[in-house]
């Protein structure tokens, strides 16, 4: 990974078709909060039966979507950002694994640990390089984004496991660190670590 920021302008929908693909994949439903809003965090599930109905939708989704769809999302802001790089994790896509990587250098507000938990879903030697990189770069976007590096830190490890390999040792102290390893142990709503990716 380059020490250098990516240059990207992230833009609001303003098309007509852009409009109905942030409506149709990213708000997801006009009754409740954007779907957008649960993934980050900012409105919590309230009980299991609507975390089983919201996971469900989700990996449906994911199935559902097209690359170009994903493409378009990815190109907008955050909140369209965020959940399309959701749905490419949890369908494993992995040819998207390239543009994941440059939006860990962007200087914009980018959604890193989606990302973690997308490598984590392609469970490949490469992403597993795309996580050292990260962790060992000297960008100031990725050092003023110290809280992330945990979680980076926890998806080296979880791929560790995955690949029989021992990278993220490089990157451990002799004090255990507080990272939150379920995080990236979790694969994503409604979807296990063996799931295959959709046809």
């Amino acid at each position: 990974m380059s020490g250098k920021n990516v240059p990207v302008s992230i833009r609001l929908p303003t098309t007509p078709d852009e409009l109905e693909l942030v409506q149709r994949w990213v708000v997801a439903d006009l009754r409740k909060p954007g779907r957008y809003m649960r993934l980050k965090g900012i409105v919590p599930l309230l009980d299991r039966p609507e975390q089983a109905r919201f996971e469900a939708d989700l990996a449906r989704d994911a199935r559902q979507i097209s690359d170009d769809e994903l493409c378009t999302l990815l190109e907008l802001d955050w909140r369209a950002q965020l959940t399309a790089v959701w749905l490419i994790g949890l369908d494993k896509r992995s040819r998207f694994r390239a543009k994941l990587e440059k939006i860990l250098t962007r200087d914009e507000i980018a959604p890193d640990r989606a990302c973690f938990l997308a490598f984590v879903r392609f469970g490949e030697s490469a992403d597993a390089d795309i996580l050292v990189a990260y962790l060992e770069s000297g960008s100031p976007t990725v050092a003023r984004r110290a809280s992330t590096r945990e979680f980076a830190f926890d998806a080296l490890t979880v791929l560790d496991d995955q690949l029989g390999t021992g990278h993220s040792r490089v990157f451990s102290g002799p004090v255990p660190r507080p990272i939150a390893h379920e995080c990236c142990r979790c694969t994503g709503p409604g979807v296990r670590a063996s799931d295959q990716p959709a046809a």
